[in-house]
Order: structure tokens, then sequence, then C-alpha cells
């Protein structure tokens, strides 16, 4: 988990130390066009080393592997699906898939959020429109992680009130 404040790019508030996102569940698949891959990977490290449980496709895959069977699984599997929107992404017909499986997960079991992440200035897709993302700066993966944090943590609560009621 967080072992020292280098590693969190934000200050540690009483709040965070009851409601730590990482340490209440945590699994996120990374969505993202191969020419967003070194974002990704930036961001599939900086999760990780915040104590998430990340998927993203590299070494996830091998040969001999049904593409959609292991990303199909991986999706369902997942609590997030952090979804890179970029010009590349929008064009890609993996990123719908995922993304539509995701968005079918969460209406049909309530189990996967979708959390957008807008890279450069590109139009959000249609099944995004009314959904709030944030704006990555590549150079700054520490803030996009920041706001992805935040907003998982948000996220755990609700869904541990749901439970409750």
């Amino acid at each position: 988990m967080r072992s020292s404040q280098s590693q969190r790019p934000r200050p540690v508030t009483i709040a965070d130390a009851s409601s730590s996102a990482a340490d209440a569940a945590g699994s996120i698949f990374i969505s993202y066009s191969h020419a967003d891959k070194p974002f990704a990977q930036q961001l599939a490290e900086g999760l990780r080393s915040a104590g998430y449980r990340v998927w993203i496709d590299e070494g996830e895959i091998v040969v001999g592997d049904s593409l959609v069977q292991v990303i199909a699984r991986a999706v369902e599997a997942k609590d997030y699906l952090v979804a890179l929107i970029s010009e590349a992404s929008v064009h890609s017909s993996w990123c719908r898939k995922e993304l539509a499986l995701a968005i079918t997960q969460g209406l049909k079991q309530i189990r996967v959020k979708v959390l957008p992440v807008r890279v450069g200035i590109v139009e959000m897709p249609p099944e995004l429109a009314d959904v709030l993302y944030t704006q990555a700066d590549p150079a700054n993966p520490a803030s996009v992680i920041a706001d992805l944090d935040r907003a998982i943590a948000k996220h755990e609560r609700d869904r541990a009130d749901a439970k409750s009621r």
C-alpha cells in the first residue's frame, strides 16, 4: 500500500486514512490505444505503486489466447475501467469493445465503473457524454493518478453506503 508520502501526489488527510480506495477494492482495467501505450504504462505503474491491482494487456495476454475471451473476463472481473480517451482510442474498435463491455457490466451488475481520462483535445464518445472525466497531461501522470485515487475512494464509499441500506 502507500508506504510513504513521496508516492502520494497529494497531502494525506484524516479522511484519506479511513477511506483509501486501494485498501478497499482497487481492481482496475486500463483501456487504451497502443498509440497511448507509454502514458498507459505510466498510469499502470503509478496506480500499482498506490496499491491498486491493475490489468493492462501487456504481459496479461499470451500467444494462443482468445483476445475477446481474455479481455471480456478481465473487464468483468474488475471494479473500474480507466478509459484513456484520445484521438487514437476513439478510432480503435478494441477500445470501443472494452468500453461497451464495461458499460454493459456496470448496468447489469452495478459492478464495473468507467473512469474516463481525456488525453488531448478530443470529443468524448457518445456513451460517455454525460460522464465526468479527468483531463490528462501525459507529462504529469501523477495528477491523473491523484484524480483517479480520489474518484475511486468516493465510489467505494458510495458502494459501501448502498450496501448498508
